[in-house]
This record gives structure tokens, sequence and C-alpha cells, in this order.
């Protein structure tokens, strides 16, 4: 965690974060070593085409000298929401690909074995993959692995030709990002894959293979329809298997005795409780009626609640996605007008935020892609004097800015948002709406149940000023979804063709330097113009009882079956 973050702690969330990184909870070996051995995944296809780099194999990178795992056995975690729908190529959202990930693999996953600012990819499902020419990617398959031996497929063995169906069926449902960009996916072999370009794709050698969104599946699985109706359908590569679903109520996984990986998973089985309310998750963890909360909504006061409860392990990282106001960019809207997008920004003391709402967990730094993105982050630190300014708080700048857009008396706004993201989210904007006040933007807030939210405002369809996610999993999700003119996650319409043209180029590029270059120009272009105006992040954190072992924990939101893999009940 950077040391920004660290220095705006309390003293009990300094010892609650001691826990955090490799060396928080000792990974044991697993009794069976992984049969496969990894082999070169390059990312850029003008350093791949020749010979490839060695990856790390997917065994964890610490030992214990004390324990070894322990075999069988539940754990018992809780999720605070239940799918919408249930096929996962019909939305895309945190609402299903948490159930999803545990009963699926990718063609990659990030390492569990990285810090928190360090996202490296390792081999899932594929073993290799280089680019032959510019637009051409070569993926080598895993050989040996097998469905589940249940209906529909009945324990067969993974073939090129589930990739195919994946990615020229499924993922065009709903992944354009990454199927609009593919011209013909073909194999040569029964563990080849040939994906041909329409144009250069440099960002989809790591992206296209890892993100949680991209699983690959069977056409059995989806049958005649090509849909998925019920939860016990999602059968997949993964680890464990969905046993049974109980809506609103519990989710039953059981272990994959098919999965590839020989030896694990270590747990027998995985029983999930939905509780929505985050005081209720936090109290079934303290009598020890579940096991964990792998992923509770970044909420400050809770970290700091339980991080003073004896018996609890707390794990954290910074986290990708943070609040923004995103101000539609709609016709006779006062948004248009950059200096009302920057007077709004210029309006809030992000400080005080981090000191009231925060309680001084937020991290303040990184408005756009934080340092976990690797090369293409940006700090606020970094910027020029001139964007600098538009992150600080300058209140008397801001009227100024205001009346030279035509408002000197300000105006009267609505700014939406969810009943979805607890405390945290609505003692934001109150605390927006009152700093906003101060500069003569009287802010209406309106709270909406998620169900509304997600069919307005996560589509696009709402006027005046949303407080919404920004950033994401990715470098390319927080620039190409949540920019660009095309992106997926454009909800408040931004269409600025020279920031389209810097994100293009940004994944375009096989210079990694330049690529990186690209992104943080696109990114101070977005600052200048102030089309979101970020709010602090909270770290994530992630919590376990001391009889679960072998958790590595990460913040990649959707990567909670990728660090539990080696966990372990010490019963």
């Amino acid at each position: 965690m950077d040391a920004k973050v660290l220095s705006r702690m309390t003293a009990v969330v300094l010892l609650m974060l001691a826990a955090c990184g490799p060396t928080a909870t000792a990974t044991p070996q697993p009794t069976a070593k992984p049969a496969a051995t990894a082999t070169p995944m390059p990312t850029q296809p003008a350093a791949s085409r020749a010979t490839a780099t060695a990856v790390p194999t997917l065994t964890p990178a610490s030992t214990s000298a004390t324990a070894a795992p322990k075999v069988g056995g539940t754990i018992r975690l809780a999720y605070d929401r239940e799918a919408r729908a249930w096929d996962p190529f019909q939305i895309v959202n945190a609402d299903l690909h948490p159930w999803v990930q545990w009963s699926h693999n990718r063609l990659a996953r990030f390492s569990r074995d990285a810090g928190c600012d360090n996202y490296p990819l390792v081999p899932e499902l594929a073993t290799s993959w280089k680019w032959t020419d510019d637009l051409t990617l070569e993926i080598k398959l895993r050989q040996g692995v097998k469905f589940p031996n249940i209906p529909p497929v009945n324990g067969r063995e993974f073939v090129a030709d589930d990739v195919l169906y994946s990615v020229n069926v499924q993922w065009p449902r709903t992944m354009r990002t990454y199927a609009d960009r593919i011209d013909k996916a073909t194999a040569p072999d029964k563990y080849t894959v040939l994906l041909r370009m329409k144009v250069p794709s440099a960002f989809f050698a790591q992206e296209g293979t890892s993100g949680w969104w991209n699983i690959i599946t069977a056409p059995e699985v989806f049958g005649p329809s090509k849909q998925i109706q019920k939860a016990e359908e999602n059968v997949g590569l993964g680890p464990y298997i969905l046993k049974q679903y109980s809506p609103g109520v519990r989710l039953d996984y059981e272990r994959n005795p098919n999965y590839w990986q020989k030896g694990l998973p270590y747990i027998d089985a995985i029983s999930f409780s939905v509780i929505p309310d985050m005081a209720t998750q936090a109290a079934a963890l303290r009598s020890g009626r579940i096991d964990g909360l792998p992923h509770p909504q970044p909420e400050p006061s809770l970290q700091v609640q339980l991080g003073q409860v004896k018996g609890l392990r707390a794990y954290a990282c910074p986290w990708g996605p943070f609040f923004a106001i995103r101000p539609t960019m709609e016709e006779g809207s006062p948004y248009r007008d950059v200096r009302v997008r920057r007077a709004m920004s210029m309006a809030i003391d992000r400080e005080a935020l981090n000191r009231s709402v925060y309680l001084g967990l937020g991290q303040t730094f990184y408005p756009i892609t934080p340092p976990l993105y690797g090369p293409s982050s940006l700090a606020v630190d970094k910027l020029a004097p001139e964007l600098r300014r538009y992150w600080e708080y300058h209140p008397d700048e801001a009227k100024r800015l205001l009346a030279e857009a035509g408002y000197p008396n300000g105006f009267a706004a609505t700014l939406k948002g969810t009943n979805r993201y607890g405390h945290l989210h609505k003692a934001l904007a109150e605390a927006l709406a009152g700093m906003l006040q101060q500069v003569g933007i009287k802010a209406n807030i309106e709270i909406l149940d998620y169900g509304e939210f997600a069919n307005t405002v996560t589509v696009g369809k709402y006027s005046g000023a949303a407080l919404a996610y920004i950033g994401g999993d990715s470098a390319v999700w927080s620039l190409y979804h949540m920019f660009h003119t095309k992106g997926g996650s454009n909800y408040n319409k931004v269409s600025d063709p020279k920031l389209d043209a810097l994100i293009d180029q940004f994944m375009e590029l096989q210079d990694v330097a330049k690529s990186a270059e690209a992104a943080q120009e696109a990114q101070r272009l977005v600052i200048s113009q102030m089309y979101s105006i970020p709010m602090p992040g909270a770290p994530l954190a992630g919590y376990f009882n001391d009889r679960v072992k072998g958790v590595n924990y990460k913040s990649h939101y959707m990567g909670a079956v990728d660090y539990m893999l080696y966990a372990w009940l010490d019963r």
C-alpha cells in the first residue's frame, strides 16, 4: 500500500493493515503441486515474436515452516447481494460475476503472489501466447483439462472449440470492447487458437484473456437458446461447482473433483450467505456464524470496527474503482461548460472529506488510475501545477468560474446516488452537497434503489449529475470504458475526438513506454476537462477468522477465487 495512504490511517487501522501483503498469512505449498508448468505469456507483440519469457508458475510464492494445509471442511462466507440474472453474458456487472468466478476459469488470471500494487498475469487455461505479427495473437491451451463430470459436459476435455464458442458466440453479447476487435478466430489444432484482429490491439493479450468477464465456457452449457436461465446451469472449468441456490438466502458450492490443478482446492465446500446489511455481516463475523467477508463494501467505519476484533485477520489493498461526480454532457446542461465542471471540482475539499467521511483512510492522490495499473497510472503530484489546481480546494476560484460561465448566483442541481453502497455513499453525497452549496450550487441528493440506479445511471439514462463509480479493474476499463465515445460505461456521454485518439493509441501501441505515455496524456486531458470529478478512494479490505489460512488478499474486485484458491481451514 502506498505510503501516503498509510500516513493517513489511525493507529487502529495501522495495526489492522499489518496483516496485509504476502507475509501476513503464510501460504502453504499444495500437497500435490500443480502438474502443469507455466510457459511464456508475453503481453506486448513487439517483444514476443521471436522467443518468450518465463512467467511465474501457479504455486504459491511463500511457504509455511510450521503448518501444512489441511484438506476438507466447509468455509462459510457472506456477500451483500445476489445476481439479478444468471447468464454471465447477458449482463456484466458486480452482481453476477462474484458468483460465476468460483465455477469458471479464464485463459489467464492475475497473480496471487504479487503485492497490492502489482498485477502480473499467470497462465490459467492458456499456457502461453505470443503475437506472430501485429494483428495475430497465437494462444496455446493447457492440455488434459476436463469439465466436471456432470451433465451436460460429462467430464469431457476442454479444447480450442470451447474458446472459439466463447469468443465468437458469447463474448459479442456483452463484451463488445473485445469481440469487436476480432476479425477472425480459428483453431489450427485442438490446443491452439489464433485470434486475427481488425486493428492493432496490443492491450488484448492481457485484457482480453484475464478479465473476470472473459470466462471460457462450453456450447453444451448454453444449449440451442445460447442462454442460461438458472444458477445451477453455470457449469465451467473452475475449482468449484454450484450445487444449490436458495434465492435471497444462500449459495452452496462444492469442490470440483475434476479441477485441473491436482490437489486443489483444499476446501470441500463454500457456503455463501446473502446478507445485504453491512452491520449484520459484521455481527455474523464477530459471532462466528460466518468465517469471512471476502469483499464487503469499502466502508471505513466497518474497517475500523472489525480491525479491533480479536481473532480476525484483516487484509487491505488499494482499490481501482472509486466514486466520482459524473455530470451529463447533454444539450442545455450547465455541465457542458468546462468552467462549471472545474468550479465543482475546486469547490470540493478532498482532505476534509478524507478526514470526516473516510476516517483518514481515503486515497486522494490518484484521480483515475491507481498504482496497481502499472506504468499507465498517474498521480496528482505528478501533474503540472495548472492541472493540479483543478483537483485542489479553491472555493473563491470556483465562484469566479461560475460567474464567468453565467451563473453568478449558482444554480440548482440534482445529484443521484444509490442505497447500494451503504453509509459511505450517502455520507459522501451529503458532504458534497454542503460543499457545493458554499459556492452557490444547490444540490438536491436523490438516493435511488439500486435497481433503478442500475437501469438509469449505469446505462446513461439520466440528466444532471450522478455520484457513481469510476475506474475499474484495469487501465483499459478506466479509460476506454469510462471516457471513450464508444465506451460501454461512458454514462455521462463524454465525446471528445482528441481523447478518443489518445485512448486508441494507448490500446494499440506495441511499445509499452509509448502506450503508457498515451494513457497518461489521456488522463491529463480528462483532468483538464473534468469530465468526471473524482473523490477519494477507500482501500478494499477483507476479513477472515483465524481458522482460515492460506489467504493472499488482493484488491482486484472480482478475484476472490484467485486469492482463496489455496485457502484451508485449521480445524
